[in-house]
């Protein structure tokens, strides 16, 4: 029985990437309180797709009120285009003593990391199969 190692590698990784986004997600809803916030505004900013065109993403700024003081948080997930428009209100998730880590609750979900590990599964199969 032959392995393809690099298509374990490759399957190794996505799987990981995937359980360890899934992880996050559970580990960070199950302690985060939800409140109502705001986007004040968007970066703005190029990135390079696997086809080398450029396409414009959005990342999002937004603030919310936590015991009286006001926290403005850069978002750590970008958009292809402005999902919630300024100004507007939206469900902000944050653990209490790290609200500069809160997070949008659009665009925050366990799709990315079912997305990785769904993609792990060919992968070790072709790297088991040799």
């Amino acid at each position: 029985m032959t392995y393809n190692l690099m298509v374990l590698l490759a399957a190794v990784v996505f799987g990981g990437l995937g359980l360890f986004i899934i992880i996050d997600y559970a580990r960070f809803n199950r302690i985060a309180i939800k409140t109502k916030g705001k986007v004040v505004r968007y970066d703005e900013y190029q990135s390079k797709g696997s086809n080398g065109h450029k396409k414009t993403m959005y990342r999002p700024y937004f603030e919310f009120i936590h015991l009286g003081k006001v926290f403005e948080v850069k978002s750590t997930t970008s958009f292809s285009h402005k999902v919630i428009p300024v100004g507007s209100a939206a469900d902000v998730l944050f653990v209490p003593g790290q609200e500069d880590k809160a997070r949008l609750a659009e665009g925050h979900s366990y799709t990315l990391g079912v997305l990785f590990l769904f993609l792990s599964l060919p992968a070790f199969y072709l790297g088991f199969k040799g």
